[in-house]
């Protein structure tokens, strides 16, 4: 059985790079499309010839959640593994109900992205051993994404969540600081939260983190 063509899609050229070279050191594996932002992807004449996408969650001109949508109302024959930094399940969680059909953190294990591009190009799903671990013990109720917010919006509050920057938030997420502000302030309104400190106090009513 022939691999399918390969997509691939990350922000970062020395990250894309190196994903690239090691898929293509399976005999057969042919990485054919590969973009930096989500619009340049979702244009490629050569997107519908391809079965497999390696999506990115966080890019410059859209996130990860949006290619998905945009994906679904397309209606494409490709099955998508999500290949994040992000590692809370709530953005497992959403990845998932939003079409995708893994997803593995960037901090695993070479021999896993391979693994899974074979399982979804067999039509299975895929979740890195320690999502498939913590998936199975806690409660999908408790780990809801805030479904109130944008992707970008729930980025910037994960983020503030765990005490980062403005500056370093703008920085890892690939915006200016004004527009990390708004995304802040949209947040805050749409949760009735008046601080980043009242922020952690929704998000643990909500089950997202435990206190402490």
């Amino acid at each position: 059985m022939p691999m399918p063509r390969i997509a691939l899609l990350d922000d970062h050229p020395i990250v894309r790079r190196g994903f690239k070279q090691l898929i293509e050191t399976v005999p057969d594996h042919v990485v054919a499309v590969e973009h930096a932002r989500g619009d340049a992807l979702l244009a490629d004449p050569a997107l519908p010839g391809c079965q497999l996408l390696v999506l990115d969650l966080s890019l410059p001109d859209m996130d990860g959640f949006d290619v998905l949508r945009r994906l679904a109302d397309r209606d494409l024959p490709l099955a998508t593994l999500v290949l994040s930094m992000h590692e809370e399940l709530p953005y497992v969680r959403e990845a998932l109900r939003l079409g995708a059909r893994g997803y593995l953190a960037k901090s695993g294990a070479e021999d896993e992205l391979l693994e899974a591009l074979a399982a979804l190009a067999q039509g299975e799903e895929y979740l890195g051993a320690g999502f498939r671990v913590r998936m199975g013990e806690l409660d999908p109720a408790r780990d809801a994404v805030f479904p109130e917010l944008s992707g970008r919006e729930l980025q910037v509050v994960r983020a503030l969540v765990q005490g980062e920057a403005i500056k370093d938030i703008a920085a890892h997420l690939g915006m200016s600081r004004k527009t990390v502000y708004v995304h802040r302030s949209r947040a805050l309104q749409k949760l009735d939260a008046s601080s980043d400190v009242d922020l952690v106090r929704v998000a643990r009513q909500r089950g997202w983190i435990t206190p402490g």
